[in-house]
């Protein structure tokens, strides 16, 4: 694989982020703070052993906002992900 290709998707997959990305950043945060509440609401006692509740919803989004800024970084860079190694 050429470096910083990830070797694990297909073609396809890596067009559709690159095609997506522009269009998923802006929903990027409210995506993740989602992901998490729900996490959160399904399994407590899991997600909150491993995640700090004081980083995350509905006391902080931080936790939110760094997943949220890594899938957007990722996203953005799919098609040659070396800036970010």
């Amino acid at each position: 694989a050429k470096k910083g290709l990830p070797s694990g998707m297909s073609a396809e997959t890596i067009a559709t982020v690159d095609a997506t990305a522009g269009a998923v950043a802006p929903f990027a945060l409210d995506i993740t703070k989602d992901f998490y509440g729900d996490m959160i609401a399904s399994l407590p006692s899991v997600v909150l052993t491993v995640f700090n509740p004081a980083h995350n919803v509905p006391i902080s989004t931080h936790q939110p906002e760094a997943l949220a800024a890594s899938v957007c970084a990722y996203a953005t860079n799919i098609k040659d992900l070396s800036p970010l190694l």
